[in-house]
């Protein structure tokens, strides 16, 4: 009986995966607490840490900063209990991110740089690329940008030397992001192309969403108002697939008004 219930908390949390990649953020987060609600009935504090993390992150995704805090330092107090190395780090990471959201980015960095040392301690590359990214994304938001590129790139190295697509469209964004700000709007758009041939290998919906968003920005500044249009519009469509009642309207909202700058900006140049 104890095995069924572990497979369909695996199952339930196998299926809030894909709705986050599909980007239907609130039903992914309310199918990240029916596993949380059955590992807690079993009562294996190992798996409940390891879902509370994931409930923290959706709950990043959702804005509910407050109560990703909450889970998050709920995750990391049993996983250090239990010695957990792996999950802990992982817990740590997700600490990173909640406290770059919050705009804590000396405590973000801190919280990055203890993860990437317990991931590199017990050999855990895709965990180490993940924390290399984690501090590259807090060094882009310092205005760091040196740093962010260097620490991408390593990030970015190790994804491709253990297959981790997933992985490689986040940096390769990230790539362009780095670029983008840095007044290299050029390399920005190649970065963002490839690292939207990544995604749609992976039929990853949210980062192409994302990456689509980013391009037709860049494509619009570039005076490419045809381009910008149709990523503008592929953007849009992604991000209204979501049946979430309204954790993506401003999302939407944005882009609609991208969509339409773009469409008067063809009209003007035409």
């Amino acid at each position: 009986e104890i095995g069924d219930r572990y497979g369909e908390a695996r199952a339930l949390e196998a299926l809030a995966r894909i709705l986050k990649c599909q980007s239907h953020h609130q039903r992914a987060y309310e199918t990240q607490l029916s596993s949380l609600r059955i590992r807690r009935d079993i009562g294996d504090p190992n798996s409940i840490g390891q879902a509370l993390n994931l409930l923290a992150r959706y709950a990043i995704d959702l804005g509910r900063l407050e109560e990703a805090r909450k889970h998050a330092e709920e995750s990391l107090g049993i996983h250090r209990a239990t010695g957990d190395q792996r999950s802990e780090s992982a817990t740590l990471q997700c600490l990173a991110r909640l406290h770059r959201k919050l705009g804590a980015l000396g405590e973000a960095i801190v919280y990055a740089r203890k993860s990437l040392v317990i991931r590199r301690d017990i050999g855990d590359r895709q965990g180490e690329s993940e924390s290399l990214d984690a501090i590259a994304r807090t060094y882009l938001h310092m205005g760091y940008y040196e740093q962010a590129l260097q620490h991408t790139k390593r990030a970015l190295a190790v994804q491709r030397r253990i297959d981790d697509f997933f992985g490689q469209g986040w940096s390769l964004d990230h790539l362009g992001r780095i670029c983008l700000m840095s007044g290299e709007p050029g390399r920005a758009v190649r970065h963002f192309e490839q690292a939207l041939v990544v995604r749609r290998r992976i039929r990853d919906r949210y980062g192409q969403g994302r990456t689509l968003g980013r391009l037709a920005a860049v494509y619009l500044q570039m005076g490419r108002t045809d381009d910008a249009v149709a990523a503008a519009e592929r953007a849009l469509a992604i991000e209204r697939e979501s049946t979430e009642p309204g954790g993506s309207s401003e999302r939407v909202t944005e882009l609609a008004r991208l969509v339409e700058r773009a469409r008067s900006a063809g009209v003007e140049h035409r």
